[in-house]
């Protein structure tokens, strides 16, 4: 399977589920085999402003294993400040539009 230009191994991936999709569920998702696993809904603003609570839930996978951050936002400078926190991180980068 293809994101753009990610290949994924597995064809199973783990859909972003508000306050579903933190570190303990996605790294059990991940050891039963999932190819990509992908955090909760994140704002870019809370992200770009450093707010503590949703920083908090920028967490990478265990292990070296590729995730994903789904981000969202208005503003595409908090845009691009969230980006840049999550490939920092080490999540695998796919733009979408």
């Amino acid at each position: 399977m293809r994101i753009g230009d990610l290949a994924i191994d597995v064809p199973v991936l783990l859909a972003p589920m508000a306050a579903v999709t933190d570190l303990p569920f996605r790294t059990v998702c991940e050891e039963f085999g999932v190819g990509l696993t992908i955090t909760e809904f994140l704002s870019a603003h809370a992200l770009s402003i450093g707010d503590p609570k949703t920083c908090g839930k920028l967490t990478a996978s265990l292990d070296g294993r590729r995730f994903g951050v789904q981000i969202f936002g208005r503003e595409p400078a908090a845009m691009e400040a969230a980006a840049r926190l999550a490939v920092a991180i080490g999540a695998s980068l796919v733009a979408r539009r």
